[in-house]
Order: structure tokens, then C-alpha cells, then sequence
């Protein structure tokens, strides 16, 4: 990669059509098989004892006989002949002498990659599990990078970064490390047909005469390419922001995501430990439970029949515990079997049908850490509208009690969450009949279910709650059968009473869903109607913003959103099932809103 027209790296010799007179043998060599893969020669260049491809791409002997192997293909865009190995795990980076700006950018560059759900990860040096590594280098004076394309389903060994670029920022240095760990696995220039659109100055074709050999279009991806819509353009401006483009993130999705998994009904998840890796679960249409996790290497792949659980489960409710942290995972059968695992630093623990004597016919489960020495709060409601009861200390369960505290006959549904007032935990049922109870633990106990509460609306169907950034003020949202929704809140001062069609909110109210993001602590909050739009709205320090139909570009056909905070600078990670089974993702980090991608 190079800025303007500045060459990449200075040749050492003024012969390029086919390499320098009195060059190696093992150089010759490869710019030979170069030359028959049909490479032009005058994209050849040789630099320092190495020979480069497309003015930035390091080609080794055993990559340039891969690409001489290689059959023929009509098409030309984006990609090597050459790429990694879909079993390769881990690829890990050694960044040791990167200091200061250029650390920082190495670390936002690796991010770009394990941010995505692909079929390895990428880290940091110091990481344990490494399948392999690639070496980062400074190389001083120079203004730009260079790097190698794949050879035996391994990455190219190396990526040299400009030392010059420390006068330019860090998204731009980012954007420099990005493109170069991009060949490594198997990227072309996007614009190799053309390189004056990325670059200026007269038009070069690093496919002149065109032969489609090493420069494969992928499907999905742009045949054309535009300045600044790819970080695999030939040239960089100082402008870049180092971030993945809509059609960056569609051609490593082409060539690197993982196995899909099939139609996804819902998702839960939640973080195991401070910081922990995210654990989510995802249910398919066939009832399969599937498995992944987001740790600061990046998605881990989705694995099916996760840890041999149950067929035919039909909800998960997952949070964590008071001991040790541990996560404690809740799932339910069509055959109203309740199952129960959970993680601990040891791993997971299996899954244990009829949990704790669990009653059968159970439909749902819901639960939350409570005010007493954190225990883990549990309710269970049965498909008889009975709702049970238990709760997890640091001593253990305590088995499930029926119609708890003397709950309502015919619950339908249950949410709960800690709210400001001393951290009482505050619980909403709703019931066959529509009506909406209230009960909440404090530190004295159980306080009793309340009917129709604070003037609840008839006929509310179910509820979402979350403490936002207000002075720790607990927003509630409940929608009721006709699709309105309702808004209440509960500071220090009590609760404020029930607004309908909150904040103009859309009417057709199907879900809801709301979670704290990285910005200020800003309450995220997701609806999905009948006609299948994802709106969004958030709560700030400087209140409500207003709900946003087709959020980000969102996919049409929503039903279902899920949302929580992960391991990587606390950005929020949220999940949009669609009528189709397509399992869209997205994430809000520091700098904003990053796109949906279908995550099957």
C-alpha cells in the first residue's frame, strides 16, 4: 500500500521486467513462475532480495509455485489463488517493537478482524493458542507497508509498516496494518485493474495483458472499485478512517465465515466474569441449540448441540451467579423438561434435566441477581400459567416454590431487573388475562404482588426493563395486545406512571429489548413490529432521542432483538432474528454503530 504516487519500496535495480541481471537463483525462480501463473512483468518488482507483486505483496517461492498450479478462472477482483486454511484456529501477530501510535493502530487493525464471526481468530502477541504468527515490522523511512500473499494454507509470515507513517494518524496507520494483514490471508488490490483510482496518475493494470490468475473476484463484492470504499485499495489517504467497508466485510464473510448454522428463532447471552467472554446462545427453528462466544480474540464459530444439550428446546435464559461469577444457563424442551448447566473457571458443566426437581410443563424461565448477598433470583412459569420459584446463593439452590408469594394464576410472561432504590430487584408478570402485576426483594424480603400496578394498562402481553444513565433510574417498557407501547420509570423519587406510545413510538409494538452501551452509559433500546421494522431509540444524559424505523440499515422481517455488552472495550453487541431465520448482527462501539451482517 502507498500514499499518492509514492512507490511502496525502493528497487534495488532498474531491470524489472524479469528481475535483476545477477539476482539469486531462488528469486529468478519465482519471478519466473510468476511470469507463467501470467503476471505482468512490469507488476514484478524485486526490493531489498524479495520480490513484490501489485507493488506492496511479497510472493515466496512456495506461493509463487502454488499460483503457477493454480487453474484457470475468468474473472478478476479482490482475491489470491492462494488463501489460509479454513482449519486454521488462531493467527496471531507480533507487534513487540511497535510503540506509541503505531501499538495503538496494531491493536485497532487486529481488531477489525476478530470483531468479525470468521473461521479463525486474530490476537496479539503475547497469546496462548496461536496457529501461527505473523511477524510486524517497522520499517524506517519507508511511507506505506508491504506484505506476502498465503502459501500452504498459511498466511504470509510478514507485514513491514512504514515508519514515515508516524507523522499520519492513528485511523490511518490502522487502515496501513489493516491492508497489509489483508494479503497475508489472501487479499488483491480492489482496484488492481486500475490503480490510478486509489493512487492518481496514469492508469496501470497489475493484470495487464488480463489472465484472471491471482486476481479472483469474489462473489458479493463490488467488480469496481471507488476511492475509499475498500481498505484494500491500491493507495491510502490521509483521510482514512481504518475502519472495514461494507464490501471489506461482505468478501471476508465470502471466504472466511464459518459453517452456517440454520434458521435462528431467538438468542440469549450474557458475560460470564467481569469482562469475560460473552457467552451466546442461539435456538434454531428445528429446536437445535447452537453455541459462540465473543472473547477479546474475537467470535469463536457457532457450535451445535452445544455440550450435548437437549433437542427441542424452545427458550434460554442465561446470567450470572454469586459464586465465583459463574454463569448459570436455563433451557427449556417442548417436552416442558427444564434443563439447567453452568460455566465456572473449570468450563462447563453438562446439562442436568428436571433441575432441582424442577416441575414439568415449564415454558420460560427469567432471572436476575438480587440485593441479598447478590443470590440469583429464578422464575419459572409452567404452560398452566403456574409460576415457580428458587433461588441460587453462595450456600446453593433452594428449590422451586410454587405460586410464589401467593403469584397470580394464568402468568404469561416475567422480566426483572435491579433498580436504583437500594438495589431492590424489581419484578413484572403479566397473566392470560392481561393484567400486569408488580413484586419486588429488598433487603427485608418479598413485598408482594400488586395488580394492575401504577395504573398499568389492561392487557399488556410482555415487559422489557434496564437501568439507564439517569441517576440509575430503572425505564420500563410494556407492550400490550393491540401493539402500543407503554413507558414507566423508577428513580430514587418512585415510579412516574405509565406513557403510552412512548417518545411517538411506532404502533405494531411486537418486542422490545434495551441494554446500557459503551457511549456515556447510554440506554440502547430496540422495538420490532407487526410489519417486520426494527426502530431504535436511546436514553442519554440529555433524555430520549426518538425512534429511527430500519435502525442502521437494518434487515426488514425483525422479530426478536437480544443485546448485551461485551469483552472488547464494552461495546454492545445485539442480535436481530428475521421472520426468514436469518440471524442478523451488529455493534456499537466508542465510534458508533458498525452495520448488520448476517451472523448465521
Amino acid at each position: 500500500m502507498k500514499i499518492t504516487s509514492a512507490v511502496i519500496a525502493t528497487i534495488v535495480c532498474s531491470n524489472l521486467a524479469f528481475g535483476c541481471a545477477d539476482e539469486p537463483d531462488e528469486i529468478q525462480q519465482i519471478i519466473s513462475n510468476l511470469v507463467q501463473a501470467g503476471f505482468p512483468a512490469d507488476d514484478i518488482m524485486v526490493a531489498d532480495g524479495k520480490v513484490y507483486v501489485g507493488r506492496d505483496a511479497e510472493v515466496s517461492l512456495a506461493a509463487s509455485l502454488e499460483l503457477l498450479e493454480a487453474g484457470d478462472s475468468s474473472e478478476e477482483q479482490y482475491r489470491t489463488t492462494n488463501l489460509i486454511s479454513r482449519s486454521l484456529a488462531k493467527i496471531c501477530v507480533n507487534g513487540s517493537t511497535f510503540t506509541g501510535v503505531f501499538s495503538t493502530a496494531l491493536d485497532l487493525a487486529i481488531q477489525n478482524y476478530q470483531e468479525r464471526p470468521l473461521t479463525f481468530a486474530m490476537a496479539r502477541t503475547p497469546s496462548s493458542g496461536c496457529s501461527f504468527t505473523i511477524n510486524a515490522v517497522i520499517q524506517p523511512g519507508l511511507v506505506g507497508g508491504s506484505a506476502g500473499f498465503p502459501s500452504g494454507g498459511l498466511p504470509y509470515s510478514t507485514i513491514n509498516i512504514g515508519g514515515g507513517l508516524s507523522t499520519y494518524s492513528v485511523d490511518t496507520i490502522e487502515h496501513v496494518i489493516t491492508h497489509e494483514l489483508g494479503h497475508t490471508i489472501g487479499f488483491r488490490h480492489s482496484d488492481y485493474y486500475n490503480r490510478s483510482i486509489s493512487c492518481g496518475g496514469s492508469a496501470v493494470n497489475e493484470e495487464s495483458p488480463p489472465t484472471g490468475l491471482g486476481a479472483i473476484h469474489i462473489p458479493g463484492t463490488p467488480t469496481g472499485a471507488v476511492v475509499g470504499d475498500s481498505i484494500m485499495n491500491s493507495c491510502f489517504r490521509s483521510s482514512e478512517t481504518g475502519e472495514l467497508t461494507t464490501s471489506d466485510i461482505a468478501a471476508l464473510r465470502a471466504l472466511y465465515a464459518p459453517p452456517p448454522i440454520p434458521a435462528v428463532a431467538s438468542v440469549a447471552m450474557a458475560q460470564a466474569a467481569n469482562n469475560g467472554p460473552l457467552q451466546v446462545f442461539a435456538i434454531g427453528s428445528n429446536g437445535v441449540l447452537h453455541h459462540n462466544f465473543l472473547s477479546t480474540n474475537g467470535w469463536d464459530g457457532w457450535e451445535s448441540m452445544f455440550d450435548d444439550a437437549p433437542s427441542g428446546v424452545t427458550s434460554v435464559a442465561v446470567a450470572r451467579g454469586p459464586i465465583n461469577g459463574a454463569l448459570e444457563v436455563f433451557a427449556t424442551t417442548s417436552s416442558g423438561t427444564l434443563y439447567h448447566n453452568f460455566l465456572s473457571s473449570g468450563g462447563w458443566h453438562g446439562w442436568a434435566p428436571s433441575f432441582d426437581g424442577a416441575p414439568a410443563g415449564i415454558t420460560s424461565v427469567a432471572m436476575a441477581q438480587g440485593p441479598i448477598d447478590g443470590a440469583l433470583e429464578v422464575f419459572a412459569r409452567t404452560s398452566t400459567g403456574t409460576l415457580y420459584h428458587n433461588f441460587l446463593s453462595a450456600s446453593g439452590w433452594h428449590g422451586w416454590a410454587p405460586s410464589f408469594d401467593g403469584a397470580p394464576a394464568g402468568v404469561t410472561s416475567v422480566a426483572l431487573a435491579q433498580g436504583p432504590i437500594s438495589g431492590a430487584l424489581e419484578v413484572f408478570v403479566t397473566t392470560s388475562s392481561g393484567t400486569l402485576y408488580h413484586n419486588f426483594l429488598s433487603a427485608s424480603g418479598w413485598h408482594g404482588w400488586a395488580p394492575s400496578f401504577d395504573g398499568a394498562p389492561a392487557g399488556v402481553t410482555s415487559v422489557a426493563l434496564a437501568q439507564g444513565p439517569i441517576a440509575g433510574a430503572l425505564e420500563v417498557f410494556a407492550r400490550t395486545s393491540t401493539g402500543t407501547l407503554y413507558h414507566n420509570f423508577l428513580s430514587t423519587g418512585g415510579w412516574h406512571g405509565w406513557a403510552p406510545s412512548f417518545d411517538g413510538a411506532p404502533a405494531g409494538v411486537t418486542s422490545a429489548a434495551l441494554a446500557q452501551g459503551p457511549i456515556s452509559g447510554a440506554l440502547e433500546t430496540f422495538a420490532t413490529t407487526s410489519s417486520g421494522t426494527l426502530y431504535h431509540n436511546f436514553l442519554s444524559s440529555g433524555g430520549w432521542h426518538g425512534w429511527a424505523p430500519s435502525f442502521d440499515g437494518a434487515p426488514t422481517g425483525a422479530t426478536s432483538v437480544a443485546l448485551a455488552q461485551g469483552p472488547i472495550s464494552g461495546a454492545l453487541e445485539v442480535f436481530a432474528a428475521t421472520s426468514s431465520g436469518t440471524l442478523y448482527h451488529n455493534f456499537l462501539s466508542s465510534g458508533g454503530w458498525h452495520g448488520w451482517a448476517p451472523f448465521n
